[in-house]
């Protein structure tokens, strides 16, 4: 029997072709199959929510959601929807409580489906406004980047003008070597300036792209919301948190995120109240909270702290500090008209402000039932709370409050409480010849106030506003409670004892001025009278015999300093006076 070996071997090699592509197939399929099994349990469960509790700061807040809701075996996404429009990225936190494991958090802005739009005649809007948003993102890394040319631009710059040749500094000291390298100095200042200056005109340039841009997109909105404002309404754009977890098996699980948004704060805002002087003042304290973030806030857990989010925890360091000549400027000098005795010189005048930081904090305790709150009601205040450190300091409100995204003021009640007081009038004749009536606060740092606008309101009646400016380092708070128009206020020249007089190689001016106030009132008043006796830098001048009548003299200032108590109906004088000598050459002006 002939055997054809070629037709067998060609038939065996077939035969093991067929059983390795049989074997591809069948793995290619499986791990399509696998595949496809992943996907499909991966889950995206869309959740509508409200905000628990907001953290809101003098300039920004931190909102916290939560929802509990069931889960698959596998991946699940689970999209938070309806945000806030102004979430910052990088502060986006996850939290869970369950068997899952939290794997990623994205921020997300969802467009309505071009599909869903065509209906109502704002697709077009909506991808103008998208092209318009990536051409802003794209101009706004053009910008970057010439910022980061031109600093260092700035660098070499400063290279250039601090090296040692320049100054002098090098040991090469020969004429064609500081020759060359004035050459080389002009040349490379020359280039540095010009590309300053191109980099320059293309940041120009750009920024009216972004203004145009911007101008325009303006315009959209308008028309957009011209054209169909209740499908706007629905089809606005989404703004999302999406956290994917991965769970063993199906369970019940609770997600939390935290964000923060800058388009939120509040400001401190006081009531101050009294029925007279015999009785201490009610200090009502609120805040005025606004957002404007594109969501509402309704019934949620307020905390209002000054804590600052955004500040800069990085140490400062020293830069080297050099010591050089300084070449005095000679400048005309004047004459100021500030004292009783004016003398002739220049004057300097600086200010120091302190700064403070508080805050205030909310906890997610059990649920409030929520009442109707009257401000200025004393029930509000039973449900705050301060937490104090030494960073900041927070009230933590209980009751639940909504603030709707109308970026309008909404005010919450933190607290109401009565003050020490002692009430003082207090006069400045020489500036105005009212007498003010004030209110002196002590045992004040407790309550953690920052300073703002106060409404003053006496024997039941508004008289007007004030400033509480605390973070002071005295333990008196002072409050101006207006004017009394029932105090009465003179500043008199004696006539007799006012005059100038000539002797050897001086003049001599003798100054004497009498105060006086009269209380209308039906009751005693205690009174604070403050005048002033001029100071001198002049060495040539001399302000001598001086009698303040028992006026406390504070020699640094030159503030003079009567406290009197004035009966009812009564009156009562302050007298000064004193004499300034100065070379008979001299012009002065005395008064």
């Amino acid at each position: 029997m002939d055997i054809d070996l070629h037709s067998t071997n060609k038939r065996q090699l077939n035969n093991s072709l067929n059983i390795e592509a049989m074997k591809t197939f069948l793995f290619s399929a499986a791990f399509s199959l696998l595949v496809l099994s992943t996907k499909a349990t991966e889950t995206e469960k869309i959740i509508k929510s409200k905000p628990d509790k907001v953290t809101v700061y003098l300039q920004g807040a931190q909102v916290f959601r939560t929802s509990a809701i069931s889960i698959p075996q596998g991946q699940s996404v689970i999209v938070f929807e309806g945000l806030e429009n102004s979430i910052d990225p990088q502060s986006i936190q996850a939290s869970g409580i369950g068997n899952c494991i939290i794997t990623e958090t994205q921020y997300l802005l969802h467009y309505p489906e071009l599909q869903k739009l065509k209906g109502t005649g704002i697709a077009k809007y909506v991808k103008a406004l998208k092209a318009m948003d990536d051409s802003l993102i794209l101009l706004s890394y053009i910008t970057e980047d010439i910022a980061n040319q031109k600093e260092v631009l700035a660098t070499e710059k400063s290279v250039l003008l601090n090296y040692g040749l320049y100054k002098g500094l090098s040991k090469k000291d020969s004429l064609a070597f500081l020759k060359d390298g004035l050459i080389f100095l002009r040349e490379k200042l020359n280039n540095i300036n010009s590309e300053f200056l191109r980099l320059k005109k293309e940041e120009a340039k750009i920024q009216l792209k972004i203004d145009a841009i911007n101008e325009r997109r303006s315009q959209i909105e308008i028309e957009e919301s011209n054209k169909n404002s209740s499908a706007n309404a629905e089809n606005k754009p989404d703004y999302r948190v999406t956290v994917t977890v991965i769970a063993d098996a199906p369970t019940n699980v609770t997600i939390g995120v935290n964000y923060f948004v800058p388009n939120a704060g509040w400001a401190p805002m006081y009531d101050l109240r009294t029925e007279s002087v015999d009785k201490p003042i009610q200090l009502t304290y609120k805040a005025t909270v606004f957002q404007n973030t594109g969501a509402d806030w309704k019934e949620v857990k307020l905390t209002l702290s000054t804590a600052d989010p955004k500040q800069n925890f990085t140490i400062p360091t020293l830069n080297s500090y050099f010591v050089e000549a300084y070449k005095s400027i000679t400048t005309k000098k004047s004459t100021y008209d500030l004292n009783p005795a004016v003398v002739t010189g220049t004057f300097n005048t600086s200010t120091a402000l302190g700064t403070s930081a508080y805050s205030w904090s909310l906890d997610n305790g059990t649920a409030v039932q929520q009442k109707d709150v009257v401000i200025g009601s004393n029930e509000a205040y039973e449900y705050v709370v301060m937490d104090e450190n030494l960073i900041q300091a927070e009230f933590e409100i209980k009751l639940l409050y909504s603030i709707p995204s109308d970026n309008k003021k909404h005010y919450v009640s933190i607290l109401n409480k009565e003050l020490k007081t002692k009430y003082m009038h207090k006069t400045i004749p020489k500036i105005d010849l009212k007498a003010y009536l004030t209110a002196r606060i002590t045992d004040y740092e407790e309550l953690n106030l920052l300073p703002g606008k106060a409404n003053v309101y006496f024997g039941g009646t508004y008289i007007g506003k004030t400033y509480l400016q605390t973070g002071d380092t005295g333990d008196t708070l002072e409050l101006s409670l207006g004017q009394d128009k029932n105090v009465a206020v003179k500043r008199n020249k004696v006539k007799d004892k006012f005059k100038e007089k000539t002797l050897d190689n001086d003049k001599y001016y003798d100054v004497a001025y009498e105060i006086t106030v009269k209380n209308g009132n039906s009751k005693p008043i205690e009174i604070e009278v403050i005048d002033q006796v001029p100071l001198t830098q002049n060495q040539q001048i001399a302000v001598e015999d001086i009698d303040l009548n028992g006026a406390k003299h504070d020699l640094l200032s030159g503030e003079i300093k009567w406290r009197n108590i004035i009966k009812a109906k009564d009156h009562k004088k302050s007298a000064f006076s004193f004499t300034v000598k100065a070379p008979r050459n001299m012009q002065l002006v005395v008064k």
